[in-house]
């Protein structure tokens, strides 16, 4: 009797199984794929900013390493990003207005891919495995670059597949900051954005989308008597990983700067300021952002 009551349990168990299967091929739309979390998009329509007239401009193309000394430790070392800095003065509401904006590339052939994963797989962590998206050949997937580099603002469950362990929460992001470097400086003469968009287009890119391209906020300072600003680009979470020799020691939320820019603007006779020199060097000291408490208000 037992084993008839199995046999019958097991017939009805594929019988509703069939069913099922049945329903689901022959009834269009009785099983959607669930809707994309809002946390794992990054809007791709940032306008760029640009002045209805531009008074100077530059760009300055440079690299950033992983780990951070790679550069000054091997000559063949090859750049983790490309990136590339825009600078432009004009007026806008009636003041001369400095603009900075900062985009981000990666390489991105099947042996650049390789090489990330390399560079980024950290074996002596055992997490990594939670924290990472795999495709059906079980090789790592390119995570949009967007989305790998901006400050989501909450304590997410995820970022592309898990959080630090550590932290029990995922804290990495990068920032810009465009600051001057007067002595007399607050809060108005300081910008921070940690918000990275991908190219112009119609559509948001996802947790799994690939764009090789991130685009900064632009940040803007009004010049008065000011000439001389400082740009950083900052990392949080090193990872321990240690920064180039004469490199400020301080850490930028846990971790520390991939570059730095000095700015150099000349006041015009006639109202219109001019850039004298952008150049991509050592930076000479930290931010001095307050980072947890900036963090917590964005």
């Amino acid at each position: 009797m037992k084993l008839q009551a199995i046999h019958s349990f097991v017939g009805t168990l594929l019988f509703c199984m069939f069913v099922c299967l049945v329903i689901y091929l022959v009834i269009p739309g009785s099983y959607s794929a669930p809707e994309p979390r809002s946390a794992f998009l990054v809007e791709s329509t940032h306008e760029l900013f640009q002045f209805a007239k531009v008074d100077d401009s530059r760009q300055i193309d440079f690299p950033i390493y992983w780990p951070p000394n790679a550069a000054e430790n091997s000559k063949n070392s090859k750049p983790l990003l490309n990136g590339r800095l825009f600078v432009s003065i004009g007026k806008l509401n009636g003041e001369n207005v400095l603009n900075v904006r900062t985009e981000l590339s990666r390489p991105e052939s099947e042996l650049d891919r390789d090489d990330w994963n390399r560079k980024l797989a950290f074996p002596e962590y055992d997490w990594m495995s939670r924290v990472r998206v795999w495709d059906y050949d079980k090789q790592w997937l390119w995570p949009n670059l967007p989305f790998l580099l901006r400050a989501h603002g909450i304590e997410r469950q995820e970022r592309y597949g898990g959080v630090d362990p550590g932290k029990q929460v995922d804290n990495d992001f990068a920032a810009v900051v465009l600051k001057s470097l007067s002595p007399f400086g607050n809060d108005e003469l300081e910008r921070v954005s940690a918000e990275w968009h991908g190219p112009p287009s119609d559509h948001p890119v996802g947790k799994r989308s690939i764009v090789h391209l991130a685009v900064s906020d632009d940040l803007q300072l009004k010049l008065g008597d000011q000439t001389k600003f400082g740009v950083w680009i900052i990392y949080a979470d090193f990872l321990d990983s240690p920064a180039p020799r004469n490199w400020p020691e301080e850490q930028e939320f846990d971790g520390g700067i991939l570059s730095y820019f000095a700015i150099d603007v000349r006041a015009g006779k006639n109202g219109s300021d001019s850039i004298v020199e952008v150049s991509n060097q050592p930076p000479t000291a930290s931010t001095g952002v307050d980072w947890h408490k900036w963090r917590a208000e964005h």
